[in-house]
């Protein structure tokens, strides 16, 4: 039987940060969403992710990173259609997804989840999510009564909504999907838990991926600079929350240097 692994990614630039960002929220939402009987405690998430979502791209530049992104991993892949080590199929598979999500953000004149940023109900939702104790009745009471509402139909906007983020949520799978299968994961030991490789600073990385066992209770920390990468393997004593002594045996392990 095969131990399972669990798989820690740090990001090394802002778009990937942004991206591994969107996609935890992404599946919450789908989630929060997917259950027997919806009830009001999903549709309190389910809103409090939504605000979430809108929180992590207000950003004026993110249409622009996401453009300059999808456009390199465009001409990186373009440039390999020549190779014949390629699975020219598949690799056209990916362009015919890469085209029009590039082309539809370009058409996009507005920000991204515009009408949201516009809507009187969530702007309020917005100003009280982070309140300590969260969003209580007599704070907001639009939400209360909305909360009120019959379950489907609280779903059925909540749907609605979240076709704001349908382009969005497209790019984000497809960013993340081309950046982790750049890489093919190397067996390494990390000797006395430490782990030390030579980076090249004319190929960066973009995404560092390690995985180990579950059951060895262990967690990287990542030191990554231009030309070296680190990795000490820690163990934490959940109990009282304190770091355990290094541990001096050797740790197998699993590395993605991922690049595009």
């Amino acid at each position: 039987m095969q131990p399972t692994l669990i798989t820690f990614e740090q990001p090394l630039n802002e778009c990937i940060r942004i991206c591994l960002r969107l996609e935890h929220l992404f599946q919450q939402f789908h989630t929060s969403l997917k259950v027997h009987t919806f009830s009001e405690q999903n549709a309190r998430l389910a809103i409090s992710i939504l605000i979430e979502l809108l929180n992590v791209i207000d950003r004026p530049d993110l249409k622009s990173r996401l453009t300059q992104t999808l456009t390199q991993n465009v001409s990186t892949l373009t440039q390999l259609q020549q190779s014949t080590h390629i699975d020219q199929n598949h690799l056209q598979s990916i362009l015919t997804k890469l085209d029009p999500l590039t082309n539809q953000l370009h058409s996009t004149h507005t920000k991204i989840a515009e009408d949201l940023r516009n809507n009187d109900f969530l702007s309020s939702v917005r100003t009280q999510v982070h309140n300590p104790g969260g969003i209580c009745d007599f704070a907001l009471p639009v939400f209360a009564c909305w909360l009120t509402r019959d379950n489907e139909e609280q779903k059925q906007q909540l749907e609605t909504w979240f076709k704001e983020f349908s382009l969005l949520e497209s790019i984000t799978e497809i960013i993340l999907e081309l950046t982790r299968e750049s890489a093919v994961p190397e067996k390494l030991i990390a000797t006395e838990a430490f782990y030390q490789r030579t980076l090249n600073p004319n190929t960066p990385v973009q995404l560092i991926r390690i995985s180990l066992p579950s059951a060895l209770n262990l967690y990287p920390e990542l030191s990554v600079g231009k030309h070296r990468l680190s990795i000490h393997f820690m163990e934490t004593n959940y109990t009282d929350g304190k770091r355990l002594p290094l541990r001096r045996a050797d740790i197998e392990f699993e590395l993605c240097c991922c690049r595009i």
